[in-house]
């Protein structure tokens, strides 16, 4: 088996305001013009003889003025605009391996990003075959060594992904704007349990009553003196138990008595009251549970014992993995 490429970063890269350069007049030039065109750069300059023109689409772009072309073989000078600033990205696709080292080895001399179509070992960037829907961005890489397995992926996922998908990002998209900058966790905590079908179906009635319902789910940080009861139980089944401690929740959502709270909240509530240490190991950058353990913790709030539960944040498996062991050990004996 070969020696396997090291991994790439997958970023999106932004071109507003940015100057691009593409050298060649072949069909890989044009989809490189067509691809830089619909990231909208300020501007993109081709570098091609007329008369090395292959494509069809490339005459098109420089009769159309699409973009800057200057008729000449590719020189170092091109790298600079006429105001004397260097271009922000570098294209080459051309059909001569020793002009693509020359152009890759300038660019790296001016440290100006470059990528050398068909050439992977010139690049510090690659293009991967490409899915767009409105906001929506989807692509495939395999570091430049199976191409051809990109595509087919690619046109796999095309073929999986609902229609109304920008629906669902302008969805979501609104929820974040309404609820305000800083906000991840809250919009985790709405978004993650709806379906992506049902996403794109909220109108701005549902989102409104979304992010109300949230607000009222929230735990009331300023009010931990009262003693409260909650039932913990299934709604489908008739048995339930109370649990009481100095614990209070939003009274938003109360039906006969009852107090209705999200699972997160539910299971957070019998761990604290239940126990004399709990700890939390964040597996996801949104670990709900621990954050209210935490607050409780924090505020000297007792639980069912009249103590005050300890908690404990693990930051790697194998701390977790321990503190499970050591419990287990100390039960057992």
């Amino acid at each position: 088996m070969s020696k396997q490429n090291s991994s790439s970063l997958i970023i999106g890269w932004r071109l507003e305001g940015r100057h691009v350069l593409i050298v060649g007049g072949n069909q890989i030039a044009a989809n490189r013009v067509e691809f830089i065109l619909d990231a909208k750069p300020r501007k993109v300059t081709l570098i091609t003889p007329i008369n090395k023109v292959s494509s069809d689409d490339i005459r098109r772009y420089i009769t159309e003025r699409v973009v800057t072309h200057k008729n000449s073989r590719f020189q170092k000078e091109h790298l600079v605009d006429e105001t004397g600033v260097p271009v922000d990205l570098i294209l080459s696709a051309v059909d001569d391996v020793n002009l693509s080292n020359e152009i890759a080895s300038i660019a790296r001399e001016m440290r100006i990003p470059i990528n050398v179509a068909e050439i992977p070992q010139l690049c510090d960037f690659l293009f991967m075959p490409t899915y767009r829907d409105g906001l929506l961005q989807v692509a495939i890489s395999t570091n430049g060594t199976g191409p051809q397995v990109a595509r087919k992926l690619r046109q796999h996922i095309i073929e999986s992904i609902p229609k109304n998908v920008s629906t669902a990002i302008d969805n979501v998209a609104l929820i974040k704007q309404n609820l305000g900058a800083g906000n991840a966790s809250a919009l985790s905590k709405i978004t993650d349990s709806i379906p992506l079908c049902e996403l794109a179906d909220l109108t701005h009635e549902d989102v409104d009553r979304l992010i109300a319902e949230h607000k009222n789910l929230e735990l009331d940080s300023s009010d931990v003196s009262s003693l409260s009861s909650t039932t913990v139980g299934d709604l489908n089944e008739n048995s339930t138990s109370s649990i009481k401690s100095n614990i209070s929740f939003n009274d938003a959502y109360i039906d006969g008595g009852k107090r209705f709270v999200d699972g997160k909240t539910a299971v957070a509530h019998v761990a604290y009251a239940l126990s004399s240490i709990n700890f939390v190991y964040p597996a996801t950058r949104s670990y709900y549970v621990g954050e209210v353990i935490s607050h409780w913790s924090s505020r000297k709030v007792e639980n069912a014992f009249g103590k005050v539960c300890n908690f404990i944040q693990m930051d790697t498996r194998s701390g977790a993995t321990t503190a499970i062991s050591g419990i287990a050990s100390h039960v057992d004996s």
